[in-house]
């Protein structure tokens, strides 16, 4: 009977080690905690196991020593209790910090592991990288060759228009033209993060802006098992605690409708909404020497086109902001040598910014309306990704980009909204301040969309 009950311990101890240390293995801190008691009970077992069969408590004088337990095995096997409770403590400790810090318990791989796996990807990729320089140099040679052809034809064909010349490109100069709800600008804010997260773009900002990359060949987590376990967490982190803190109670916007027309390549803004009105201020685009030869006032209505119709067309400004708390907040962040929590809530700021102007230029496309009584934002995809692939009718522009690189002409987009009613200035090299800021004007003709010139 002895025998049998020695064998279906040393079963049990088996089966204790094999399933702690298959959790010992993984990479979340609760697994570990549980595979951390498992083993501690399968080495009391087994320190039980090696004591021998039973006998008389060990003490002198009590009974002949043949006849006593082995005290060794049983001071071992308390040992062993005070140090699997002492490892469970603090494996308890390091599980509630990291589900408060990162929202998550999973354990990160070593700096120097992860050097280590970055030399052994780049020794394997090596003969990748020489094929793909050997493709480089083939699209090196295919482009001076095609280069040369294009100097050839321009050698028979004559000289390419300037950028100053002003014969329109083949745009529709007859798209209607919408209605505003209202003519000059309006200041909004007390704008609830909710009203705007869901438009934050995460690839911008994970990988954007957070860096994170996934691992090549299945040498490691994907990019998407990245967003799952530390992309998401971190950002739902992170809303919660400056939202919390008030850092994101200073997101504000200005917006208007301003009549206008063109001339040429100017973008004229009027100050009545009449043809004949008197100029406010006007922009100046450059034209495509190529392709379809584009410029930005193309896609409105041209002053000709107003005194026929007797109608304008209608210029969408806006001015986001998401003001200086968040930049100040990501600045004590560096001060402290958070270099990774700075990064995180600087990203995270300039996405949000862009997330705030796409919700608005959207709002934008609900209130213009067609006199059909059809809004703009009608034709606005289903999916979210698809806003930032330009999916909806219409786009917007900020200046220093290919279609309008004066940025110079900022200045003008703050004039006319008054931006210093939601606390942003223009500094003297032309940069929106606060930090995270950005201005855009808004054509809603249906074949806008970015060029470069």
């Amino acid at each position: 009977m002895s025998v049998t009950v020695n064998l279906s311990m040393a079963v049990v101890v088996a089966a204790l080690y094999s399933a702690g240390f298959y959790l010992l293995m993984q990479r979340s801190l609760v697994r570990i905690l549980i595979g951390i008691v498992i083993v501690g009970h399968g080495a009391n077992l087994l320190l039980q196991l090696a004591g021998g069969p039973p006998g008389r408590a060990p003490i002198l004088g009590d009974a002949p020593p043949e006849q006593m337990t082995d005290p060794l095995p049983q001071a071992m096997a308390l040992t062993a209790i005070v140090i699997t409770f002492a490892l469970t403590t603090f494996l308890l400790a390091l599980a509630y910090r990291s589900w408060s810090l990162l929202g998550h318990d999973e354990v990160r791989d070593d700096v120097e592991d992860r050097r280590i796996q970055r030399l052994e990807r780049q020794l394997a990729e090596s003969e990748e990288d020489a094929a793909e320089e050997a493709k480089k140099a083939e699209r090196k040679a295919r482009r001076e060759r095609s280069l040369r052809i294009a100097e050839k034809r321009k050698a028979e064909q004559g000289e390419e228009p300037s950028y100053e010349d002003t014969t329109r490109s083949d745009v529709d100069a007859d798209a209607p033209v919408p209605t505003p709800p209202f003519w000059g600008s309006k200041v909004v804010k007390g704008i609830a993060v909710a009203d705007y997260l869901a438009l934050l773009d995460e690839r911008a900002t994970f990988f954007g802006q957070w860096g994170l990359r996934g691992a090549k060949k299945g040498e490691g987590p994907s990019y998407e098992e990245l967003v799952e376990s530390e992309g998401r967490p971190r950002l739902r982190y992170w809303i919660d605690e400056l939202s919390t803190a008030g850092i994101l109670q200073h997101a504000a916007v200005v917006y208007g409708y301003f009549p206008c027309v063109t001339e040429g390549n100017h973008l004229v803004v009027l100050d009545k909404e009449e043809p004949d009105s008197p100029e406010r201020t006007r922009f100046t685009f450059p034209r495509q020497q190529k392709d379809r030869r584009l410029c930005l006032a193309d896609f409105f209505r041209s002053r000709e086109k107003a005194e026929q119709t007797g109608q304008v067309d209608v210029l969408p400004m806006q001015l986001v902001t998401m003001g200086q708390p968040i930049a100040d907040y990501a600045n004590e962040l560096f001060a402290k040598n958070s270099y990774r929590d700075y990064l995180e809530v600087h990203g995270m700021g300039v996405q949000l910014t862009e997330a705030l102007a796409e919700y608005f230029h959207r709002r934008i496309r609900q209130e213009l309306l067609f006199n059909s009584g059809r809004a703009v934002a009608e034709e606005d995809p289903n999916e979210v990704t698809e806003f930032f692939k330009l999916g909806y009718r219409g786009a917007r522009y900020s200046f220093g980009y290919g279609a309008c690189p004066e940025i110079e002409d900022r200045a003008k987009i703050v004039d006319l909204l008054e931006s210093e009613r939601i606390g942003v200035e223009l500094s003297e090299e032309y940069q929106l301040h606060p930090e995270q800021s950005t201005d855009a004007i808004i054509a809603h003709h249906p074949e806008a969309k970015y060029f470069n010139t």
